[in-house]
């Protein structure tokens, strides 16, 4: 959702809403060489909040790209 329009510099800041679903997601990566994870992230420029997403992201061990894609 963008808010604002991003005129200048910003920070991107990408969050989970748990821990466990951290450890959980490095777990099945470590065992499958691919994990994917819901995460919320913001952009912000002057410490406003101008535009928000939410998103479901997916890790793939170096040594597994080739093996998927």
């Amino acid at each position: 959702r963008y808010i604002k329009p991003i005129l200048k510099d910003f920070n991107a800041v990408c969050k989970i809403s748990e821990e466990k679903q951290w450890n959980t997601f490095i777990k099945i990566l470590q065992k499958k060489g691919i994990a994917r994870i819901r995460m919320k992230a913001h952009l912000a420029c002057d410490d406003e909040i101008v535009a928000e997403f939410e998103g479901e992201y997916v890790a793939v061990r170096r040594d597994k790209v080739d093996d998927q894609f």
